[in-house]
């Protein structure tokens, strides 16, 4: 996994790129029945608006929305989950 800050002029994170491997997918997907991801690659680039990009095995893609939700959410680190969806803002 790899995971990039996008860094604002203030020095605060304004968002984040998420990188999964192949492998990574794979085994997350042994978790996640029917997984359509499991074995891609995916990038999921988001900003403080929400996802901007979203690539899997480098081409852009429909994905499953509860499943993308689940396998960020699964990844993201403390300081980043409040720039996904699915989880609050830090109080």
């Amino acid at each position: 996994m790899r995971l990039s800050e996008h860094i604002g002029p203030r020095g605060t994170v304004n968002g984040y790129t998420l990188c999964l491997s192949a492998a990574e997918t794979a085994r997350w997907g042994d978790a996640w029945p029917c997984s359509t991801l499991a074995g891609s690659r995916l990038t999921v680039a988001v900003d403080r608006n929400g996802l901007f990009d979203l690539l899997v095995n480098g081409r852009s893609a429909n994905v499953d929305g509860h499943e993308l939700d689940a396998i960020v959410a699964d990844h993201l680190t403390g300081p980043y989950r409040h720039l996904w969806p699915c989880w609050e803002a830090p109080k």
